[in-house]
């Protein structure tokens, strides 16, 4: 069993210092705004509803994490709010049945609904896409593993290319020697 867990702001000072200086340039687009001739009830509410929306988003980020953990073949997704689990995604690695693009490129798959278990804006690992066929149908799931665990879901959707990998690296071992 492997288990990672993302963890959105784990100090609350960074959000708190991003809405403070938010706050600020909102407060200072207001005094340039302040009695133009051009500035009407749109032009006012405009600042105030993207400051709001800002500080949901970081306040969000600040309360959210997600928890993947590979078992056996099975790849457990959950995302969690203020460390309650509130989505869930279960995926079963079978090769042929499953694909990982890693790294993942926004344009391999534009037009499908991809369920997104990440934290856009806390930077960290890349990420990837496993496609999987649940149900008759195909699935796409957006996440950010480590490498390791990156690395443990392909042994499973890979196999006979991982050793083949691993033989030849063990005969290279024993020649050496």
């Amino acid at each position: 069993m492997y288990k990672q867990t993302l963890w959105g702001f784990r100090r609350k000072a960074l959000p708190l210092t991003i809405l403070t200086g938010l706050f600020l340039l909102t407060v200072s687009v207001y005094e340039a705004i302040w009695g133009a001739a051009w500035a009407g009830p749109l032009v006012y509410l405009a600042p105030g509803l993207l400051f709001c929306l800002a500080a949901l988003a970081l306040l969000a980020l600040s309360f959210l994490s997600f928890e993947y953990r590979l078992v056996e073949e099975d790849f457990f997704v959950r995302a969690l709010a203020l460390g309650r689990p509130f989505r869930a995604q279960t995926a079963r690695l079978k090769p042929g049945q499953c694909r990982l693009r890693r790294p993942y490129r926004p344009w391999q798959a534009l037009r499908v609904k991809k369920s997104r278990y990440y934290l856009p804006l806390i930077g960290g690992y890349r990420l990837c896409l496993l496609e999987y066929q649940s149900e008759g149908q195909t699935n796409y799931l957006l996440f950010r593993p480590s490498p390791d665990l990156a690395e443990l879901m392909e042994r499973r959707l890979e196999p006979r290319q991982w050793q083949a990998l691993e033989e030849t690296l063990s005969e290279e071992d024993t020649t050496a020697e």
